[in-house]
């Protein structure tokens, strides 16, 4: 029995530590704004290959099949809304690889938005068809809070030649919130 005891203490030790806190602290910050709260706990999806490669047509050709293979409209809007955060991503990368990208990024960006507003309108058709689309209100509501604040980010970058079309992709994306907000009531 005691050669037992020994070895389970001794994993007991390593696997619970002293220095291990199980109680999470709040900031000050994070709880003073709670559209701040929102936009960190939304996050974006690693985009893969970015657009300035060769190969992109590949990745959009397969993500075209996808959609053309998926009918649930709750479904295609959770895609759309994925690919959306894909193409707000990657143009965010694109940009911080280098400003002179702003073009290409502006370009994806918009494309973004586009695929933002196609999960709207699928949230709306499922809604329509009698579906509960609460939980999709909800993601698109924060991933919307989320989207206007990376355009903030990318607004703040020097050099920015398009700078008047990224804040118009930002206004269409502020325009979509009422829509949004429809969808959850």
């Amino acid at each position: 029995m005691k050669k037992l005891f020994i070895p389970l203490l001794l994993l007991f030790f390593v696997v619970f530590p002293k220095s291990v806190a199980f109680a999470q602290e709040s900031s000050p910050s994070a709880a003073a704004s709670p559209t701040a709260a929102m936009v960190t706990n939304y996050t974006l999806p690693y985009p893969g290959i970015l657009p300035d490669n060769p190969l992109y047509f590949l990745k959009a050709l397969r993500d075209k099949i996808v959609v053309f293979l998926i009918s649930d409209p709750l479904r295609k809007s959770s895609f759309y809304l994925l690919q959306s955060d894909k193409r707000l991503e990657s143009s965010w990368y694109l940009l911080k690889k280098d400003v002179k990208h702003d073009d290409l990024a502006l370009s994806t960006l918009s494309k973004s938005t586009n695929y933002f507003s196609l999960a709207i309108d699928q949230a709306g058709k499922a809604k329509k068809s009698g579906g509960s689309v609460a939980s999709q209100a909800g993601n698109l509501q924060e991933a919307l809070t989320k989207h206007i604040a990376v355009i903030d980010q990318m607004l703040q970058l020097p050099g920015l030649s398009h700078k008047e079309e990224f804040v118009n992709e930002q206004t269409r994306l502020k325009n979509l919130e009422n829509v949004v907000s429809k969808l959850s009531l």
